[in-house]
């Protein structure tokens, strides 16, 4: 049986509004608690954009296909990838709080900001897979991120990028903005799984 998704052309808006749905559902099952990310728009832009006023942790996803490879990331403010974290852990709602302040990370919290980006990735990956054939998302971890500086990519500035925006919210806490920069669609289609 093949999917519904299979050959349809996808807008960037389509894409992004799947993974962020997606990744909504495999966190919230995951970490036990309801998670919700809004799209609040996607858009092509010719550059990487930076997190804004904080710290941001970048979790890194490839693209990889029958005929190429790309990259791609999900930005997140430390404190809110902390939250992900400290719930990955299971630790209690009072300890997150203490650990969303943090600034020196403890090999813990590493490993599970390492896991959460397994969890973006696979997001990722079921939504490709769905939609184009022979094409697959993994992990390739994950990247503190100075305020008003760009992710690491493995990407040309200049070439056409998906940038998404939206917010997230976690059961118990406050909701925070995030970025989804990938190829566009179009660049996945022709360069990833021609």
């Amino acid at each position: 049986m093949q999917s519904t998704l299979q050959h349809q052309t996808l807008s960037g808006a389509d894409l992004a509004g799947r993974v962020f749905d997606r990744l909504a559902i495999d966190l919230g099952m995951i970490l036990d608690r309801e998670i919700e990310l809004e799209l609040a728009y996607a858009e092509e832009v010719r550059a990487r954009s930076a997190g804004e006023d904080q710290v941001h942790i970048s979790f890194k996803v490839g693209l990889n296909g029958k005929h190429g490879r790309s990259s791609g990331c999900f930005l997140i403010p430390l404190p809110d990838a902390m939250t992900l974290a400290g719930l990955l852990m299971m630790l209690e709602d009072h300890e997150i709080e203490d650990l969303r302040k943090t600034r020196e990370l403890e090999r813990a919290e590493k490993d599970a900001l390492l896991e959460v980006g397994n969890f973006v990735a696979g997001a990722l990956d079921t939504v490709i897979r769905t939609w184009m054939p022979g094409a697959s998302a993994h992990s390739e971890g994950c990247q503190g991120v100075r305020a008003g500086v760009r992710p690491a990519l493995d990407y040309d500035e200049g070439d056409p990028l998906l940038q998404a925006q939206g917010s997230m919210s976690v059961e118990g806490f406050t909701s925070c903005p995030v970025t989804l920069l990938l190829p566009t669609p179009d660049e996945i289609s022709a360069e990833i799984a021609a």
